[in-house]
């Protein structure tokens, strides 16, 4: 994640969803650049989700930066309510996929009800039928089916 430590870019939500990543995958790190003077909140944040794999850069040079969003398997970004973010395009430019949460139906209704987010669990099996992620497996090898679109990412950054 990019950004100054502040309620809006919800680190609390992003920091919980690394831990139950951690789970299926134990090699994961989480890198946060950013700093502000809610850093001691995501300190103590870190320290009660006993997360060991966490990297907080107070600061990064651009060049720094743009290297560890090509080198990341992802980039998160939970920032709410945010408008367009210049993090979330590098993050896009470099390939690297992004982790994100709908806008709120409340904030912006969607014009067309049948171009709405799906909330639905990563996978799906044939009969419609919710489970759990498979560790070590995509959706499609573990029986599922991914509930949105192909990847538009270069076949370079694609896990195969």
């Amino acid at each position: 994640m990019i950004g100054q430590p502040e309620p809006r870019k919800n680190y609390p939500l992003a920091l919980a969803t690394f831990k139950i990543a951690k789970t299926l995958r134990p090699d994961l790190k989480f890198v946060i650049i950013g700093d502000g003077p809610q850093r001691q909140v995501l300190h103590r944040a870190i320290e009660r989700l006993g997360l060991q794999d966490v990297e907080i850069k107070p600061h990064a040079t651009e060049e720094e930066k743009h290297q560890l969003l090509a080198q990341a398997e992802a980039f998160m970004h939970l920032g709410h309510p945010e408008g367009f973010s210049p993090a979330l395009f590098e993050a896009a430019t470099h390939g690297t996929p992004v982790i994100t949460q709908p806008p709120s139906p409340r904030r912006n209704p969607p014009k067309n009800p049948q171009h709405t987010y799906s909330r639905a669990p990563h996978n799906i099996n044939r009969k419609g039928a919710a489970e759990a992620p498979t560790p070590g497996k995509t959706s499609e090898e573990a029986g599922g089916v991914r509930p949105h679109l192909p990847s538009p990412l270069p076949q370079n950054k694609r896990k195969t």
